[in-house]
């Protein structure tokens, strides 16, 4: 598995550091409230130059909003230079925002896909080649089985024992096709296991929350959760 280690969306300095320390290697943030997110995200310029100014090896990736101020975001992306920018494909108009990813140096990051269960993985791999064609992209954020409580132990498991299933063939298939960040619920049982099935991965991706649980994508982790597992991940890539 790759070792990029992405957290985010973060809006305190402190908890910045302490994902960076446990092995964070980009720290996401966000300039507006982003929908279904259970915490605050909202990070002004002045918050965000606070932030990236206190990483000393972590790297920076910002979410872009594209129902919000395009030129306004442009304008702080200029300052912050970060090294990625993260769209949310499920937005409507996500076009425009290529006017900011042209105007600075940074890795385009796309979210929103989401492979459960009991969906076409087919289907899944035909969108992301469609991606990859379009877009001059770094990665796509996959969220793995957000509908069930342990994933990692039903891939193990009872993968495939109805015809419908998704099995693990599948998402090893698509990992070692495509640029993907992982986005799944994990538990410290699941090393190594994870490292060594998803080793195509470019790496995963922690979104910072907690408070939910509904099924839902993506799959939240909270800041204790994320940095316990960031520190697995650092300790199996030695």
């Amino acid at each position: 598995m790759g070792n990029h280690l992405f957290v985010g969306p973060v809006a305190d300095p402190g908890a910045a550091l302490k994902l960076e320390y446990a092995g964070a290697s980009v720290i996401g943030l966000a300039f507006y409230e982003l929908p279904r997110y259970p915490v605050n995200t909202r990070v002004d310029l002045s918050l965000g130059q606070v932030i990236s100014s206190a990483l000393s090896s972590a790297e920076l990736c910002v979410s872009l909003d594209a129902r919000k101020d395009i030129e306004l975001q442009r304008k702080w992306c200029a300052l912050l230079e970060p090294d990625y920018v993260a769209i949310d494909l499920r937005q409507a108009d996500t076009s425009q925002l290529l006017t900011i990813t042209r105007s600075i140096k940074a890795k385009i990051i796309l979210m929103g896909l989401v492979l459960d269960y009991d969906e076409d993985p087919q289907w899944l791999s035909e969108r992301l080649r469609s991606l990859v064609s379009d877009w001059d992209l770094f990665a796509v954020v996959l969220t793995l089985l957000p509908g069930l409580k342990r994933p990692v132990q039903w891939l193990q498991e009872e993968s495939g024992a109805c015809e419908e299933d998704v099995v693990l063939g599948d998402i090893e298939t698509i990992l070692a096709s495509f640029p993907v960040l992982v986005n799944m619920e994990l538990d410290k049982r699941d090393f190594p296991w994870v490292k060594q099935r998803f080793s195509s991965a470019l790496g995963f991706f922690f979104f910072l929350g907690g408070g939910r649980d509904d099924g839902g994508a993506p799959v939240f982790s909270d800041l204790e959760t994320t940095t316990s597992l960031l520190s697995k991940f650092t300790r199996h890539a030695e």
